[in-house]
Protein backbone atom coordinates (compact mmCIF):
# COMPACT_ATOMS: atom_id res chain seq x y z
CA UNK A 1 0.00 0.00 0.00
CA UNK A 2 2.81 2.42 0.87
CA UNK A 3 4.46 1.72 -2.49
CA UNK A 4 1.24 2.52 -4.35
CA UNK A 5 0.84 5.82 -2.49
CA UNK A 6 4.43 6.77 -3.27
CA UNK A 7 3.93 6.05 -6.97
CA UNK A 8 0.66 7.99 -7.14
CA UNK A 9 2.21 10.91 -5.26
CA UNK A 10 5.13 11.01 -7.71
CA UNK A 11 2.68 10.95 -10.64
CA UNK A 12 0.73 13.81 -9.09
CA UNK A 13 3.91 15.83 -8.45
CA UNK A 14 5.22 15.39 -12.00
CA UNK A 15 1.82 16.34 -13.45
CA UNK A 16 1.76 19.55 -11.45
CA UNK A 17 5.34 20.48 -12.29
CA UNK A 18 4.84 19.80 -16.00
CA UNK A 19 1.63 21.83 -16.18
CA UNK A 20 3.10 24.82 -14.33
CA UNK A 21 6.36 24.81 -16.25
CA UNK A 22 4.44 25.39 -19.47
CA UNK A 23 1.22 27.26 -18.65
CA UNK A 24 2.68 30.54 -17.28
CA UNK A 25 5.03 31.06 -20.25
CA UNK A 26 2.55 30.46 -23.10
CA UNK A 27 0.87 33.92 -23.07
CA UNK A 28 4.20 35.76 -23.14
CA UNK A 29 5.47 33.48 -25.91
CA UNK A 30 2.36 34.13 -28.01
CA UNK A 31 2.87 37.85 -27.44
CA UNK A 32 6.47 37.57 -28.67
CA UNK A 33 5.14 35.95 -31.86
CA UNK A 34 3.01 39.03 -32.53
CA UNK A 35 -0.34 37.83 -31.19
CA UNK A 36 -2.73 40.50 -29.96
CA UNK A 37 -4.22 40.41 -26.49
CA UNK A 38 -7.53 39.25 -27.97
CA UNK A 39 -5.82 36.40 -29.84
CA UNK A 40 -4.04 35.34 -26.66
CA UNK A 41 -7.33 35.50 -24.79
CA UNK A 42 -9.01 33.47 -27.51
CA UNK A 43 -6.31 30.81 -27.20
CA UNK A 44 -6.73 30.60 -23.41
CA UNK A 45 -10.52 30.56 -23.75
CA UNK A 46 -10.34 27.72 -26.27
CA UNK A 47 -8.13 25.71 -23.92
CA UNK A 48 -10.48 26.29 -20.98
CA UNK A 49 -13.48 25.51 -23.17
CA UNK A 50 -12.03 22.18 -24.27
CA UNK A 51 -11.46 21.29 -20.61
CA UNK A 52 -15.11 22.03 -19.81
CA UNK A 53 -16.42 20.05 -22.79
CA UNK A 54 -14.16 17.03 -22.34
CA UNK A 55 -14.68 16.77 -18.59
CA UNK A 56 -17.84 14.62 -18.79
CA UNK A 57 -16.22 12.41 -21.44
CA UNK A 58 -13.27 11.62 -19.18
CA UNK A 59 -15.46 11.00 -16.15
CA UNK A 60 -17.73 8.63 -18.06
CA UNK A 61 -14.78 6.75 -19.52
CA UNK A 62 -13.34 6.36 -16.04
CA UNK A 63 -16.52 4.61 -15.00
CA UNK A 64 -16.60 2.26 -18.00
CA UNK A 65 -13.01 1.49 -18.91
CA UNK A 66 -9.76 0.46 -17.36
CA UNK A 67 -8.50 3.64 -15.72
CA UNK A 68 -4.87 2.93 -16.41
CA UNK A 69 -5.58 2.71 -20.16
CA UNK A 70 -7.52 5.96 -20.13
CA UNK A 71 -4.77 7.68 -18.16
CA UNK A 72 -2.16 6.60 -20.70
CA UNK A 73 -4.24 7.97 -23.57
CA UNK A 74 -4.78 11.25 -21.76
CA UNK A 75 -1.07 11.68 -21.06
CA UNK A 76 -0.24 11.13 -24.73
CA UNK A 77 -2.82 13.72 -25.75
CA UNK A 78 -1.70 16.11 -23.07
CA UNK A 79 1.79 16.31 -24.56
CA UNK A 80 0.06 18.16 -27.39
CA UNK A 81 -1.73 20.38 -24.79
CA UNK A 82 -5.15 19.26 -26.06
CA UNK A 83 -6.64 19.07 -22.58
CA UNK A 84 -5.68 18.50 -18.97
CA UNK A 85 -7.65 16.25 -16.62
CA UNK A 86 -4.80 14.89 -14.54
CA UNK A 87 -6.36 15.70 -11.13
CA UNK A 88 -9.52 13.77 -12.01
CA UNK A 89 -7.57 10.86 -13.41
CA UNK A 90 -5.20 10.73 -10.44
CA UNK A 91 -8.14 10.52 -8.05
CA UNK A 92 -9.56 7.68 -10.12
CA UNK A 93 -6.29 5.80 -9.78
CA UNK A 94 -6.40 6.32 -6.01
CA UNK A 95 -9.87 4.77 -5.87
CA UNK A 96 -8.61 1.79 -7.86
CA UNK A 97 -5.44 1.18 -5.90
CA UNK A 98 -6.27 2.13 -2.30
CA UNK A 99 -8.70 0.72 0.22
CA UNK A 100 -11.74 2.87 1.00
CA UNK A 101 -10.49 3.57 4.52
CA UNK A 102 -7.22 4.90 3.13
CA UNK A 103 -8.68 7.33 0.60
CA UNK A 104 -8.55 10.41 2.84
CA UNK A 105 -4.90 9.80 3.73
CA UNK A 106 -4.07 9.10 0.09
CA UNK A 107 -5.69 12.31 -1.13
CA UNK A 108 -3.93 14.25 1.62
CA UNK A 109 -0.54 12.82 0.69
CA UNK A 110 -1.06 13.55 -2.99
CA UNK A 111 -2.22 17.08 -2.24
CA UNK A 112 0.78 17.79 -0.04
CA UNK A 113 3.23 16.50 -2.63
CA UNK A 114 1.43 18.34 -5.46
CA UNK A 115 1.83 21.61 -3.56
CA UNK A 116 5.59 21.26 -4.07
CA UNK A 117 4.94 21.24 -7.81
CA UNK A 118 3.14 24.58 -7.51
CA UNK A 119 6.44 26.06 -6.28
CA UNK A 120 8.91 24.10 -8.42
CA UNK A 121 7.08 24.23 -11.76
CA UNK A 122 6.68 27.97 -12.43
CA UNK A 123 10.11 28.84 -10.99
CA UNK A 124 11.86 26.23 -13.13
CA UNK A 125 9.88 27.27 -16.20
CA UNK A 126 10.73 30.92 -15.58
CA UNK A 127 14.45 30.17 -15.51
CA UNK A 128 14.23 28.03 -18.66
CA UNK A 129 12.33 30.64 -20.67
CA UNK A 130 15.03 33.27 -19.99
CA UNK A 131 17.58 31.20 -21.93
CA UNK A 132 18.12 31.41 -25.69
CA UNK A 133 15.39 29.33 -27.37
CA UNK A 134 13.88 29.07 -23.90
CA UNK A 135 10.42 28.05 -25.05
CA UNK A 136 11.93 25.04 -26.81
CA UNK A 137 13.54 23.96 -23.55
CA UNK A 138 10.24 24.45 -21.70
CA UNK A 139 8.37 22.25 -24.18
CA UNK A 140 11.08 19.59 -24.16
CA UNK A 141 11.10 19.50 -20.36
CA UNK A 142 7.30 19.23 -20.25
CA UNK A 143 7.32 16.37 -22.77
CA UNK A 144 10.05 14.59 -20.84
CA UNK A 145 8.07 14.75 -17.59
CA UNK A 146 4.99 13.31 -19.30
CA UNK A 147 7.02 10.47 -20.79
CA UNK A 148 8.41 9.73 -17.33
CA UNK A 149 4.86 9.68 -16.00
CA UNK A 150 3.78 7.23 -18.68
CA UNK A 151 6.64 4.92 -17.70
CA UNK A 152 5.74 5.19 -14.01
CA UNK A 153 2.09 4.44 -14.78
CA UNK A 154 3.18 1.20 -16.43
CA UNK A 155 4.51 -0.02 -13.07
CA UNK A 156 0.98 -0.05 -11.64
CA UNK A 157 -0.83 -3.36 -11.75
CA UNK A 158 -3.58 -3.82 -14.30
CA UNK A 159 -7.20 -3.78 -13.20
CA UNK A 160 -9.41 -6.71 -14.12
CA UNK A 161 -12.02 -4.45 -15.68
CA UNK A 162 -12.84 -4.84 -19.34
CA UNK A 163 -10.54 -2.80 -21.57
CA UNK A 164 -11.96 -0.77 -24.41
CA UNK A 165 -10.34 1.76 -26.69
CA UNK A 166 -10.81 5.44 -25.87
CA UNK A 167 -13.25 6.81 -28.46
CA UNK A 168 -14.87 10.14 -29.30
CA UNK A 169 -18.04 8.61 -30.78
CA UNK A 170 -20.12 9.60 -27.77
CA UNK A 171 -18.58 13.08 -27.47
CA UNK A 172 -21.83 14.90 -28.26
CA UNK A 173 -23.84 12.75 -25.86
CA UNK A 174 -21.38 13.15 -23.01
CA UNK A 175 -20.83 16.90 -23.38
CA UNK A 176 -24.60 17.45 -23.50
CA UNK A 177 -24.62 16.31 -19.88
CA UNK A 178 -23.08 19.67 -18.96
CA UNK A 179 -26.14 21.48 -20.26
CA UNK A 180 -28.56 18.92 -18.84
CA UNK A 181 -27.00 19.39 -15.41
CA UNK A 182 -27.25 23.16 -15.73
CA UNK A 183 -30.87 22.76 -16.85
CA UNK A 184 -31.76 20.83 -13.69
CA UNK A 185 -30.60 23.64 -11.44
CA UNK A 186 -33.30 25.64 -9.66
CA UNK A 187 -31.96 28.91 -11.03
CA UNK A 188 -34.71 31.02 -9.49
CA UNK A 189 -33.45 30.17 -6.02
CA UNK A 190 -29.80 29.29 -6.58
CA UNK A 191 -28.65 31.76 -9.24
CA UNK A 192 -27.05 34.14 -6.69
CA UNK A 193 -24.82 31.36 -5.33
CA UNK A 194 -23.79 30.26 -8.81
CA UNK A 195 -23.11 33.86 -9.80
CA UNK A 196 -20.83 34.27 -6.78
CA UNK A 197 -18.95 31.15 -7.81
CA UNK A 198 -18.65 32.46 -11.36
CA UNK A 199 -17.26 35.77 -10.09
CA UNK A 200 -14.52 34.02 -8.10
CA UNK A 201 -13.40 32.05 -11.15
CA UNK A 202 -13.72 34.99 -13.53
CA UNK A 203 -11.84 37.55 -11.43
CA UNK A 204 -8.91 35.31 -10.56
CA UNK A 205 -8.51 34.14 -14.15
CA UNK A 206 -8.46 37.72 -15.46
CA UNK A 207 -5.90 38.84 -12.87
CA UNK A 208 -3.74 35.74 -13.28
CA UNK A 209 -3.66 35.94 -17.10
CA UNK A 210 -3.12 39.71 -17.06
CA UNK A 211 -0.15 39.53 -14.69
CA UNK A 212 1.47 36.71 -16.66
CA UNK A 213 1.11 38.76 -19.84
CA UNK A 214 1.98 42.28 -18.68
CA UNK A 215 3.96 41.97 -15.44
CA UNK A 216 7.30 41.77 -17.25
CA UNK A 217 6.74 45.06 -19.10
CA UNK A 218 4.80 46.88 -16.37
CA UNK A 219 7.50 46.46 -13.72
CA UNK A 220 10.55 45.95 -15.99
CA UNK A 221 11.22 42.45 -14.68
CA UNK A 222 12.92 39.39 -16.18
CA UNK A 223 10.63 36.59 -17.35
CA UNK A 224 11.68 34.35 -14.47
CA UNK A 225 10.03 36.82 -12.06
CA UNK A 226 6.68 35.76 -13.51
CA UNK A 227 7.46 32.20 -12.45
CA UNK A 228 8.29 33.33 -8.94
CA UNK A 229 5.03 35.30 -8.80
CA UNK A 230 2.99 32.25 -9.86
CA UNK A 231 4.76 30.17 -7.20
CA UNK A 232 4.09 32.91 -4.63
CA UNK A 233 0.41 32.91 -5.56
CA UNK A 234 0.29 29.13 -5.22
CA UNK A 235 1.85 29.21 -1.75
CA UNK A 236 -0.63 31.87 -0.59
CA UNK A 237 -3.54 29.83 -1.93
CA UNK A 238 -2.30 26.66 -0.22
CA UNK A 239 -2.00 28.46 3.12
CA UNK A 240 -5.47 29.97 2.68
CA UNK A 241 -7.02 26.58 1.92
CA UNK A 242 -5.45 25.26 5.10
CA UNK A 243 -7.04 28.07 7.13
CA UNK A 244 -10.53 27.60 5.69
CA UNK A 245 -11.74 25.21 8.39
CA UNK A 246 -10.61 27.50 11.20
CA UNK A 247 -12.17 30.57 9.55
CA UNK A 248 -15.51 28.80 9.13
CA UNK A 249 -15.46 27.97 12.84
CA UNK A 250 -14.79 31.64 13.68
CA UNK A 251 -17.87 32.61 11.67
CA UNK A 252 -19.88 29.79 13.30
CA UNK A 253 -20.84 28.46 9.85
CA UNK A 254 -22.53 31.79 8.98
CA UNK A 255 -21.70 31.42 5.28
CA UNK A 256 -23.57 34.57 4.20
CA UNK A 257 -21.58 36.83 6.50
CA UNK A 258 -18.33 35.04 5.64
CA UNK A 259 -18.89 35.40 1.90
CA UNK A 260 -19.72 39.10 2.24
CA UNK A 261 -16.54 39.79 4.20
CA UNK A 262 -14.46 37.74 1.76
CA UNK A 263 -15.79 39.70 -1.21
CA UNK A 264 -14.97 42.94 0.60
CA UNK A 265 -11.41 41.68 1.05
CA UNK A 266 -11.41 40.48 -2.55
CA UNK A 267 -12.42 43.92 -3.79
CA UNK A 268 -9.69 45.58 -1.72
CA UNK A 269 -7.14 43.15 -3.12
CA UNK A 270 -8.28 43.77 -6.70
CA UNK A 271 -8.05 47.53 -6.17
CA UNK A 272 -4.54 47.08 -4.82
CA UNK A 273 -3.51 45.00 -7.83
CA UNK A 274 -5.03 47.57 -10.19
CA UNK A 275 -3.16 50.58 -8.76
CA UNK A 276 0.05 48.85 -7.59
CA UNK A 277 2.90 51.19 -8.66
CA UNK A 278 5.71 48.74 -7.89
CA UNK A 279 6.27 45.00 -7.91
CA UNK A 280 6.52 45.01 -4.11
CA UNK A 281 3.11 46.69 -3.88
CA UNK A 282 1.70 44.04 -6.21
CA UNK A 283 3.01 41.29 -3.93
CA UNK A 284 1.29 42.90 -0.94
CA UNK A 285 -2.00 43.36 -2.82
CA UNK A 286 -1.92 39.72 -3.90
CA UNK A 287 -2.13 38.51 -0.29
CA UNK A 288 -5.77 39.54 0.39
CA UNK A 289 -6.74 38.59 -3.17
CA UNK A 290 -5.37 35.05 -2.95
CA UNK A 291 -6.70 34.62 0.58
CA UNK A 292 -10.27 35.68 -0.21
CA UNK A 293 -10.44 33.81 -3.53
CA UNK A 294 -9.32 30.54 -1.95
CA UNK A 295 -11.85 30.84 0.87
CA UNK A 296 -14.63 31.78 -1.55
CA UNK A 297 -13.88 28.83 -3.82
CA UNK A 298 -14.77 26.51 -0.94
CA UNK A 299 -17.55 28.49 0.75
CA UNK A 300 -19.50 29.13 -2.46
CA UNK A 301 -19.55 25.39 -3.14
CA UNK A 302 -20.61 24.73 0.46
CA UNK A 303 -23.48 27.20 0.06
CA UNK A 304 -24.73 25.44 -3.07
CA UNK A 305 -24.53 22.01 -1.44
CA UNK A 306 -26.31 23.22 1.70
CA UNK A 307 -29.28 24.49 -0.31
CA UNK A 308 -29.52 21.29 -2.38
CA UNK A 309 -31.51 18.20 -1.50
CA UNK A 310 -29.54 14.99 -1.03
CA UNK A 311 -30.57 13.47 -4.35
CA UNK A 312 -29.41 16.54 -6.31
CA UNK A 313 -26.10 17.22 -4.60
CA UNK A 314 -24.12 15.38 -7.25
CA UNK A 315 -25.81 17.38 -9.99
CA UNK A 316 -25.27 20.64 -8.11
CA UNK A 317 -21.60 19.87 -7.60
CA UNK A 318 -21.18 19.09 -11.29
CA UNK A 319 -23.04 22.23 -12.29
CA UNK A 320 -20.92 24.35 -9.94
CA UNK A 321 -17.74 22.99 -11.55
CA UNK A 322 -19.19 23.79 -14.98
CA UNK A 323 -19.81 27.36 -13.83
CA UNK A 324 -16.17 27.61 -12.73
CA UNK A 325 -15.12 26.38 -16.17
CA UNK A 326 -17.36 28.92 -17.89
CA UNK A 327 -15.72 31.66 -15.82
CA UNK A 328 -12.25 30.49 -16.84
CA UNK A 329 -13.40 30.38 -20.46
CA UNK A 330 -14.99 33.84 -20.62
CA UNK A 331 -12.32 35.68 -18.61
CA UNK A 332 -9.55 35.60 -21.27
CA UNK A 333 -12.01 36.69 -23.97
CA UNK A 334 -13.18 39.68 -21.92
CA UNK A 335 -9.57 40.54 -21.11
CA UNK A 336 -8.60 40.50 -24.79
CA UNK A 337 -11.57 42.59 -25.91
CA UNK A 338 -11.04 45.25 -23.22
CA UNK A 339 -7.28 45.45 -23.84
CA UNK A 340 -7.58 45.75 -27.62
CA UNK A 341 -10.61 48.07 -27.78
CA UNK A 342 -9.78 50.33 -24.83
CA UNK A 343 -6.54 50.00 -22.84
CA UNK A 344 -4.67 47.21 -21.14
CA UNK A 345 -4.78 49.04 -17.81
CA UNK A 346 -8.58 48.80 -17.82
CA UNK A 347 -8.44 45.00 -17.85
CA UNK A 348 -8.03 44.74 -14.07
CA UNK A 349 -10.89 47.20 -13.55
CA UNK A 350 -13.39 44.66 -14.91
CA UNK A 351 -12.87 42.16 -12.04
CA UNK A 352 -13.33 45.01 -9.56
CA UNK A 353 -16.79 45.73 -10.97
CA UNK A 354 -17.76 42.06 -10.76
CA UNK A 355 -16.45 41.79 -7.20
CA UNK A 356 -18.44 44.87 -6.14
CA UNK A 357 -21.57 43.36 -7.71
CA UNK A 358 -20.94 40.15 -5.79
CA UNK A 359 -20.48 42.14 -2.59
CA UNK A 360 -23.85 43.86 -2.98
CA UNK A 361 -25.47 40.55 -3.92
CA UNK A 362 -24.17 39.05 -0.66
CA UNK A 363 -25.74 41.96 1.22
CA UNK A 364 -29.07 41.34 -0.51
CA UNK A 365 -28.89 37.61 0.25
CA UNK A 366 -28.20 38.34 3.92
CA UNK A 367 -31.19 40.70 4.01
CA UNK A 368 -33.51 38.12 2.41
CA UNK A 369 -32.33 35.34 4.72
CA UNK A 370 -32.87 37.56 7.74
CA UNK A 371 -36.48 38.32 6.79
CA UNK A 372 -37.14 34.72 5.78
CA UNK A 373 -36.56 33.52 9.33
CA UNK A 374 -38.36 36.37 11.13
CA UNK A 375 -41.56 35.19 12.88
CA UNK A 376 -44.76 36.26 11.15
CA UNK A 377 -47.20 38.25 13.28
CA UNK A 378 -50.93 38.34 12.82
CA UNK A 379 -52.89 41.57 13.31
Amino acid sequence: MEKVLVILSIISLLNTIAALILAPVIPQHLKSLGASTFQIGLFNAAFAGVQVLTGPVVVRKLERHKRKKVRLDIDVLRRNTIFEHSPTLSKALVVDKCHKDMLADAYGSMGAVSSLGVIIGPIFGGHLIDRDNGFLYVCMCTCFLHFVNIIIIQTLEENTLKTTVFSWKNMKKETNKIFSELGRVNWKELWPLFFLRFVVSFTMTVVFTYQILYMKDSYDLPQKSVGYYVAYLGVLSAISYGLTGWIKKVYCSNSGKLQFHMFVINTVGLLGVHIAPTFEALLLATIPLAFSSSILTITTLDGIVEKSIDSDRGVMTGASESVLGIGRCLAPLVMGIVADLFHERLVTAVPILFSVLAMFLCMKMKHLDKHRFLPHTTP
